[in-house]
């Protein structure tokens, strides 16, 4: 190589030394063209996903997509609050707040944070009754208990108008300068001997108790055919009593039913994971989770529904007893339906003769029922709501109730403080049904409460003797 050659590669890398020829580095704006480009690269992108999201939801969910319908029905997964998650697969249609009880059948769950049922399991707020009352044995009491006993009409009726019921039985002499507090021992769904059961359980642990109003008759008479028997289940068993009590000693079934759980909680988490930001702004990550979870809804619902057909199926096997209890069987339906009603009236005068011996004055009531020959003049609402064409109850209720009416005439003649409120509504023009099972509006209890209120202090005015409670080993005074 000649030394002008050389010379001329020198110079050659002298001026690519941009140290050496104090040149310039890399265009700062061809890297911010080329930044711009992937970000909007980035952005276009996630138009075009954003875009195919709009299209997928709109196609498989039939309607445009709304950021508030989709988070409504994730708070809905969220928060158990969808049908298809409260009904428990193992449960049928036992509602998720209805635990087994040891000795009464069932109770609520339950629940003081959403001010729904007490620690024992019953609606509202009792009253400190049940605790230190072998104590409080001859001492003056400063309140009078009065202990509501029955279904969901009772139920109602004491939670919705048990202040209307204690201010109208404070004008009775016999609780002169006492206050009176209702305590709400009705449930829905409960019949007898459930309420008997509930007194004497009550009465075991020490509940000081002053009077029993029961208000029942409809789901002794309805309940049994509707729900027992369809199942063969005994029809003194509680309501949905193998339901209830389905998966217990059955380990099948209770695999079935975790593998159905898993999939409950895992709906539960993405839902929970999708509501966070961003992915709950994204239309896409929308889309995915309402694919997602409609796919989960459709496997918990097959589980469901396989474990419904295998307990079908295995309902005589190992365990049908427990779900089936003694079989009862009867020549026809009349002497069907005066069984029912006989157990109801036996309890009715065990449930008065419990009373008494605990020194608790006792009063029993028929309830009314919109199926009772001219009990309601209906409103053309009333009618359409209360009167369905089809309803479980409707033939049972049609039936049973001249024997309970029969039944109620018979305790009154036997001696038992026992009244008929079948015709209670008969002179009032304003709806009070509000459903075709047997439910009344608020006006309805306060109908219902006021009517008690005077049949009691008639009962009372009449030589009734007053309540005198002693509690079960304490002297009289």
């Amino acid at each position: 190589m000649s030394i002008h050659d050389e010379e001329e590669q020198q110079a050659v890398r002298k001026n690519d030394d941009p140290e050496s020829s104090g040149g310039k580095a890399p265009n700062t704006r061809s890297l911010r063209r080329t930044l711009v480009y992937v970000l909007a690269t980035f952005f276009v992108l996630v138009l075009v996903i954003e875009a195919i999201g709009l299209v997928a939801f709109a196609v498989t969910a039939g309607r445009m997509f709304d950021y508030d319908v989709v988070q409504k029905a994730r708070e809905d997964v969220r928060d158990e609050r969808l049908p298809s998650l409260i009904d428990r697969p193992d449960r049928g249609p036992v509602p998720h707040w209805q635990v087994l009880h040891p000795y009464l059948g069932f109770v609520l769950h339950p629940s003081p944070e959403e001010d729904s049922s007490n620690e024992y399991g019953f609606i509202g707020t009792l009253p400190p009754f049940a605790i230190g009352s072998l104590e409080r044995a001859g001492q003056a009491r400063s309140e009078v208990i009065v202990a509501v006993f029955g279904g969901s009409v009772a139920q109602r009726m004491a939670h919705n108008a048990g202040d209307v019921l204690a201010s109208e039985l404070a004008g009775s002499a016999c609780f002169e300068g006492r206050d009176v507090r209702v305590a709400n021992l009705a449930l829905p769904g409960v019949k007898q001997p459930q309420q008997l059961m509930t007194l004497e359980y009550f009465l075991s642990i020490g509940a000081a108790i002053d009077v029993v109003i029961s208000l029942d008759g409809f789901n002794e008479v309805a309940l049994p055919i509707a729900e027992n028997l369809a199942h063969e289940v005994n029809p003194f068993y509680p309501r949905n009593w193998k339901f209830h009590v389905a998966g217990l000693q059955d380990i099948p079934t209770m695999r079935r039913i975790g593998v159905i759980e898993f999939w409950r909680e895992t709906r539960k988490g993405l839902a929970r994971g999708f509501s966070t930001p961003p992915l709950r702004w994204s239309v896409m990550a929308n889309t995915v989770w309402w694919l997602v979870d409609q796919a989960i809804e459709r496997h918990v619902t097959m589980g469901m529904l396989d474990i419904t057909l295998a307990q079908a199926e295995g309902s005589k096997s190992v365990g049908g007893y427990l779900r089936r209890g003694p079989s009862r069987t009867y020549a026809n339906e009349v002497e069907h339906y005066r069984d029912l009603v006989a157990v109801w009236e036996r309890s009715t005068h065990l449930l008065a003769q419990a009373s008494g011996a605990a020194g608790i004055a006792s009063f029993h009531f028929l309830q009314p029922n919109q199926r009772v020959p001219d009990s309601k003049v209906f409103t053309e609402e009333e009618r359409r709501v209360a009167l369905p064409r089809r309803q479980a109850y409707d033939v049972p209720a049609r039936k049973g109730y001249p024997e309970l009416i029969a039944a109620a005439a018979r305790m009154r003649d036997a001696g038992l403080p026992f009244h008929d409120l079948t015709m209670v509504f008969a002179d009032t023009p304003e709806q009070v049904y509000v459903d075709g099972c047997c439910h009344v509006n608020p006006v309805g209890s306060e109908i219902l409460a006021r009517a008690i209120a005077d049949a009691v202090k008639q009962d009372f005015a009449s030589g009734r003797a007053c309540p005198g409670y002693v509690p079960v080993g304490a002297k009289p005074q």
